[in-house]
């Protein structure tokens, strides 16, 4: 018994997080309650981020700086901006429309949002806080599920500053801003629902995100 116990303070103690259960049927005080929480842990990293992957999401696809991650049989679909965090410039754009929930976020000098809609058999999610975003489909019966996991995860990201500078700063890997930059005012970010539905992919043949024209360009195609 006594090993048990020490078992379970070592795993406490090694996560360094305080992950809880958080209180449900009130989306403000939920998406408050995550965010207010420090988390320590990171069980996802690659070059230039890091962030936490709650228990029970799992990832489908990882395209450097875009994953599609999967709960319950609904698909969250993760972008990094690194570039725009590079700069420090805010590219999100946001839909002013009404909404069924929506929230501004603002914690310890980051900021960002969460809308919701109402459709007839799910909720649309767009969410965006420090440089990362989330756009997902979900069940109704699986929404405050999916709020929390993605509260967890936007809150969780972390950039490793001294590799970003490497690949953006110093130009190393030669990118564009529109490789990275998904939430400027040239985008639509919904369209990339629109085209995960149309193709059954966010990406295109050659494992890229598709640019707002050449999904206008398959469209007029069809």
């Amino acid at each position: 018994m006594k090993k048990i116990v020490m078992i379970l303070f070592s795993v406490l103690l090694f996560a360094g997080c305080s992950i809880h259960t958080v209180p449900r049927n009130d989306l403000n005080s939920l998406v408050d309650d995550v965010f207010s929480q420090k988390i320590r842990m990171h069980s996802f990293s690659t070059e230039g981020y890091k962030y936490y992957i709650p228990h029970g999401v799992i990832m489908e696809e990882k395209h450097d700086y875009n994953q599609v991650l999967s709960y319950n049989n609904n698909n969250y679909y993760l972008y990094i901006d690194v570039i725009s965090y590079y700069y420090k410039k805010d590219n999100s754009k946001r839909d002013d429309t009404v909404k069924y929930f929506t929230k501004d976020l603002s914690y310890k000098n980051k900021s960002g949002y969460i809308d919701i809609e109402e459709e007839k058999d799910f909720y649309h999610i767009d969410a965006y806080y420090n440089y990362a975003k989330i756009e997902a489909e979900v069940k109704k019966e699986d929404l405050e599920d999916s709020i929390i996991n993605i509260c967890y995860i936007l809150k969780s990201v972390q950039y490793h500053d001294k590799i970003i500078k490497s690949m953006v700063g110093e130009n190393k890997l030669k990118y564009s801003s529109e490789n990275f930059s998904l939430f400027d005012e040239e985008k639509d970010t919904s369209s990339f629902l629109e085209y995960v539905k149309e193709y059954d992919t966010y990406y295109d043949k050659d494992g890229e995100l598709p640019t707002e024209d050449q999904i206008k360009v398959d469209s007029l195609e069809d």
